[in-house]
């Protein structure tokens, strides 16, 4: 198989090494990278288990319950924002990847059919990736038509999808893929490697793909529902790796999404594909655990609420320049709308956020019901008095 030229033997004792001797300070440093993070979850989880401990403790003696704002807990958390301090509630009490649970028997209806769906596009990839809805046929064309030689280099995309049709296991008159085969995550966990180890090397276009192949294999780690005992850290790799990528772009500011490109259709292809990635990416952080011990939503860190909304089914599926500008002609006003946008109150009448709805498609569906989650589990956190009513409305941007 083509891709497995970049590929190179698995070394489980130590790190991925690839055959070019000059990456051997990127392997050290993700064995470090590694050794460090499993370190830090170590004494975090010693110190969650002490912390409880003296809480319960103190529960036993303590039957006054005014004395109880002064537990360790209470002071850790008027720390943090109030926001982090809601969802915190949720956190400890979920391992990494697992899905969380909401009280209410439809909101974890809708939150099986938000992990059945993006599971399913991952599975989509090895048979069709035009299917996958946050895939753009033309990112493929720009990386092929921008290679001097696209039969001697695969993209990471397509190094996914060789991956996938070689290791895993398609069911039969269905577009499912099973992904329970060890050697499939042995190939994932290098091709990671490999992706993180070249970061800094890949063009605009490269980094799209990477990060597409990433977030499909996180979606297909979350389907497979375990990890794999052969790699305890691979979870955070992955993660660690797809934060990678768009803190690149962050750092280097090659990419503005906090707009669309109005006037150009190449350049508004590659923000609206990292936009959906993105997408993928804080959906997943609504119905399943995320959280590996380094910060999130951070004032210079991409946030939830300050994510742009999926554009429309209409200027997504246009296949060339001339039907971009005639689907987007009539709907550039509404392509600004953020997240927050939809957990505002909207006005009778034109509205734009009703008009978004009424164009979007299945990803822009996706987004409304995680809002509708999100706000579940602040409105949860605010019942149990981890965080205000005022504080939750004024932790949100406007």
């Amino acid at each position: 198989m083509e891709s497995s030229q970049c590929l190179t033997e698995l070394d489980r004792t130590f790190v991925n090494l690839t055959d070019d001797p000059a990456q051997g300070r990127d392997a050290r440093r993700t064995y470090i990278r590694r050794a460090v993070m499993k370190n830090y979850h170590k004494r975090r989880n010693q110190k969650k288990e002490a912390s409880r401990y003296e809480a319960e403790g103190a529960a036993s003696i303590r039957e006054n319950a005014s004395k109880a704002s002064m537990t360790p807990n209470h002071l850790a958390n008027s720390r943090l924002s109030p926001q982090m301090r809601a969802l915190r509630l949720k956190i400890p009490k979920f391992r990494l990847f697992e899905q969380r649970k909401f009280p209410e028997p439809s909101a974890m209806q809708m939150s099986n059919s938000v992990l059945r769906y993006l599971c399913g596009q991952a599975s989509k990839v090895a048979h069709d990736p035009s299917l996958v809805a946050f895939l753009h046929p033309y990112s493929e064309q720009e990386l092929e038509s921008s290679s001097a030689s696209p039969s001697s280099k695969l993209s990471p995309l397509k190094t996914c999808q060789n991956l996938l049709r070689a290791y895993g296991s398609c069911k039969s008159e269905t577009l499912g893929l099973s992904v329970d085969k060890e050697s499939l995550w042995e190939m994932i966990h290098q091709h990671q490697e490999w992706i993180y180890a070249k970061v800094s090397t890949l063009s605009t276009w490269e980094l799209l793909s990477a990060a597409q192949a990433v977030a499909i294999y996180v979606l297909l780690r979350i389907k497979l529902g375990k990890n794999n005992p052969a790699f305890p850290n691979g979870d955070i790799a992955l993660l660690y790796t797809l934060g990678t990528i768009f803190r690149r772009f962050q750092v280097e500011g090659t990419l503005d999404v906090s707009q669309h490109p109005l006037d150009d259709w190449k350049q508004w292809v590659l923000c609206e594909s990292f936009v959906r990635v993105a997408t993928i990416y804080f959906t997943l952080n609504v119905v399943i655990s995320m959280e590996i011990g380094l910060p999130c939503n951070s004032p210079l860190d991409w946030d939830t609420e300050g994510m742009l909304l999926p554009a429309s089914k209409a200027s997504w599926s246009a296949q060339n320049i001339d039907d971009w500008r005639k689907r987007t002609s009539t709907l550039l006003p509404y392509k600004q709308l953020k997240w927050k946008d939809l957990a505002a109150p909207t006005s009778v009448g034109d509205c734009p956020v009703e008009d978004w709805r009424e164009s979007s498609d299945e990803l822009g569906l996706l987004v409304t019901m995680a809002m509708t989650l999100r706000a579940q589990l602040l409105q949860d956190a605010i019942q149990a008095g981890s965080i205000s009513s005022r504080e939750s409305s004024a932790s949100c941007p406007r």
